[in-house]
C-alpha cells in the first residue's frame, strides 16, 4: 500500500475523533439548531457524515463483486426530511459514526493492490476506481467536519 493511501487511511479513520473534538462542551439543543438560513445544523451534518458512510461501504460492496456497477446519484438534502436528522442525539450519532466508520476501515486496510483498481460509475459519468470512492469520502469528510466546525465557533 502506498505511503498516500496510508496517510489517507490514518486520517479517515480519525475523522470520529475529529467530529468528538468538534461537538464536546456543546449542549445537545445548540447541536440540534437549525443552520443559517435554513442550512444544516451541526446534528444534520453528523448524521449526513454517518449515512453518507453507509453509502460508501456499499458502493464499495458493489464494486468489488461486480464489474463496473452503475451508481444512482443521492440527495442528502432530501434524506435530511425524511430521516428527521434534526431530531437525532449528537451522542448517538457520534456514536454509530464511530462504529461505522470502524468497520469501513477494517475493509479498507485489508484490500489488495487489485481491490483498489475495480471500479463503478455513475450514470453518464467516466468510470472511478475505488482509490478515487476512497478519496471522495475523505474529501467529503474534510468539507463537512470544516462546516460543523464553522458553525461551532
Amino acid at each position: 500500500m502506498s505511503t498516500d493511501r496510508n496517510e489517507l487511511l490514518d486520517k479517515l479513520g480519525r475523522a470520529p475523533d475529529r467530529m468528538q473534538r468538534l461537538i464536546e462542551d456543546h449542549p445537545d439543543d445548540l447541536l440540534r439548531q437549525a443552520g443559517d438560513c435554513g442550512g444544516w445544523g451541526a446534528v444534520e451534518i453528523m448524521a449526513f457524515l454517518r449515512d453518507w458512510d453507509v453509502v460508501v461501504d456499499e458502493r464499495l460492496s458493489l464494486m468489488l463483486e461486480e464489474e463496473n456497477p452503475e451508481f444512482e446519484h443521492e440527495d442528502p438534502d432530501l434524506w435530511s426530511i425524511e430521516r428527521d436528522y434534526h431530531a437525532e442525539i449528537p451522542d448517538a450519532v457520534l456514536a454509530e459514526f464511530r462504529t461505522g466508520r470502524e468497520q469501513l476501515m477494517k475493509r479498507l486496510n485489508n484490500l489488495d493492490e487489485t481491490a483498489w483498481a475495480r471500479t463503478g460509475h455513475m450514470p453518464d459519468e467516466p468510470a472511478f476506481t475505488v482509490d478515487d470512492l476512497i478519496l471522495g469520502l475523505f474529501q467529503n469528510d474534510q468539507e463537512h467536519l470544516n462546516r460543523l466546525r464553522d458553525l461551532l465557533l
